[in-house]
């Protein structure tokens, strides 16, 4: 039997989870009046590149029965640094594709924030929503003893057995105490999402700082180090999650200031075709020299 004062904290912990994401685009729709356009352009970069793309590696790399993967998950280091350096590399490419290609339209700098709130707000709504909602159900289902009736159906099956099996006994993990970690955990999640949307928005909408998406990678890549010390049982929970929300404080305080600094417009891009552009009507009119000053002023910025 499981309390049920822990399966409502569960629902709680599962509908909050919902909650949090919702409440923040609406609010920064009302506060902002920009388009939501981004907001489902992170939602689906994220199920793209980092619930599909990301898994092609990881079956050969953590899930197939191989001497890499073999290695990789004997070895607490390994996997720290492959576990976190791959969600970086796919999340952050994903997000600069996402601004670079898809959201041209959108080059003011509120789409970097509404972006981060859809990206991190659906992760934030399928690793704890969905999994918190689940386990309430299911830990319905083990006090009403239909879980054992399911075990039954399911007896031919020894894949979907040991399925609901595993299920029970992480519900059974489960604590009150777990459930306000998890939440705390998804808050800075989310914190440092908006963050290095913004970051990767800079990376492609300020001439000379395309580097800013490589320093998003290494900032999403320390902010996954803690989470896969506490899965190699290195690192406790409550120290992961202290260390996360920190962490998330330092990397919104830099997301803030960047965003402050931020002007709106189109990307480098448009400005170089628009100089291109300027310099082949000077030359059809035979203002050859004007056009050579310009160049020679472009070169030296």
């Amino acid at each position: 039997m499981i309390e049920q004062s822990l399966l409502n904290a569960m629902l709680q912990t599962g509908l909050l989870a919902i909650t949090i994401p919702v409440v923040l685009i609406v609010a920064w729709k009302m506060y902002t009046k920009r388009s939501l356009v981004p907001f489902f352009v992170g939602i689906m970069v994220f199920i793209t590149f980092s619930r599909m793309l990301e898994m092609i590696p990881h079956a050969f790399f953590l899930l197939s029965n191989n001497p890499i993967s073999n290695a990789i998950n004997a070895n607490a280091v390994l996997y720290v640094i492959y576990a976190a350096l791959v969600a970086a590399l796919f999340e952050e490419t994903g997000r600069y594709l996402a601004f670079r290609f898809v959201l041209t339209k959108h080059p003011n700098k509120e789409t970097a924030v509404t972006y981060g709130i859809g990206h991190g707000g659906i992760e934030c709504i399928l690793v704890l929503g969905v999994t918190y909602i689940q386990y309430y159900a299911y830990g319905q289902l083990i006090n009403s003893g239909s879980m054992d009736k399911m075990l039954s159906a399911y007896k031919d099956s020894e894949q979907s057995v040991n399925a609901l099996k595993q299920l029970i006994t992480n519900i059974k993990g489960v604590t009150q105490f777990t459930c306000y970690m998890a939440d705390l955990e998804r808050i800075s999640a989310i914190m440092v999402q908006i963050s290095l949307s913004i970051l990767v928005f800079q990376a492609v909408y300020v001439a000379g700082r395309k580097y800013m998406y490589w320093i998003a990678v290494i900032l999403h890549f320390l902010m996954d180090v803690p989470a896969a010390l506490y899965q190699k049982k290195l690192l406790g929970l409550l120290p992961t999650e202290i260390i996360l929300f920190v962490y998330a404080i330092l990397v919104l305080a830099l997301g803030i200031k960047i965003y402050q600094n931020l002007k709106t417009g189109g990307s480098p891009s448009d400005e170089i075709k628009k100089k291109n552009q300027k310099a082949f009507r000077d030359i059809a009119r035979g203002n050859y020299q004007s056009a050579k000053e310009k160049q020679k002023k472009d070169e030296t910025k």
